[in-house]
């Protein structure tokens, strides 16, 4: 009898389970173990650093305003004044800092920028250009020594393509589909300012566009 006892309490399979909470339903609830929270702050790290690097690579990459473009600028007495640009209105001053150039010519003219405008003759009118060449945006340089059929005494012609417009933007030549955006113009007694972010964009030039020089 008493060995059949021991036989029957050997063969009772022990079952160990660790001391944990307990549940609700008043069962045992197995606790955390070290291996759990080693992976779990494993995993919120690599989040953390994943979460970091986005941040980092968003804030290098988005585009920051590094200059006055966009704002109202005004132009340094150095570079031209009104009465700089009625005394010499043939010439075409580049601003770099507001990526326009200051163009004049004769608002009276039929066909403004067939011939460079004279002080003192004709009704002046001034423009903002954006340099910005309509084809595919390349920058567009001035050519004060270049003609273009009846254009005489300077055109802009673009480097990468070829296109052409005359001393009030309008395009004439390449392949570019209209002429060069304008900016806002006003003056502050002899200063000039140009609202770069005032920019139009045109189909044609009239004679509504440009900006008429006081006492011009």
């Amino acid at each position: 009898m008493d060995t059949q006892v021991r036989r029957e309490r050997t063969l009772t399979p022990r079952v160990h389970t660790r001391p944990g909470a307990e549940d609700t339903q008043g069962g045992a609830v197995e606790g955390a173990t070290r291996r759990d929270f080693l992976r779990l702050t494993l995993l919120g790290t690599l989040g953390a650093m994943l979460l970091g690097g986005a941040g980092a690579f968003v804030a290098y990459f988005y585009p920051k305003q590094t200059s006055p473009f966009g704002s109202k600028i005004t132009v340094a007495d150095t570079v031209a004044t009104v009465a700089s640009l009625k005394a010499s209105p043939a010439d075409v001053i580049r601003v770099r800092e507001g990526k326009f150039y200051l163009s004049v010519f004769n608002m009276e003219d039929a066909t403004p920028g067939t011939a460079p405008p004279v002080a003192g003759q004709g009704k002046l009118g001034v423009m903002a250009l954006y340099w910005k060449c309509k084809h595919l945006g390349c920058t567009v340089p001035w050519k004060p020594d270049e003609d273009y059929n009846q254009y005489k005494g300077g055109i802009f012609h673009c480097p990468c393509h070829g296109s052409i417009y005359t001393r009030s933007g309008q395009n004439v030549g390449g392949p570019a589909p209209q002429p060069l955006d304008y900016m806002a113009i006003s003056f502050e007694g002899n200063k000039i300012v140009v609202d770069t972010g005032k920019r139009t964009v045109r189909v044609q030039y009239d004679k509504t566009q440009p900006t008429p020089l006081p006492g011009a």
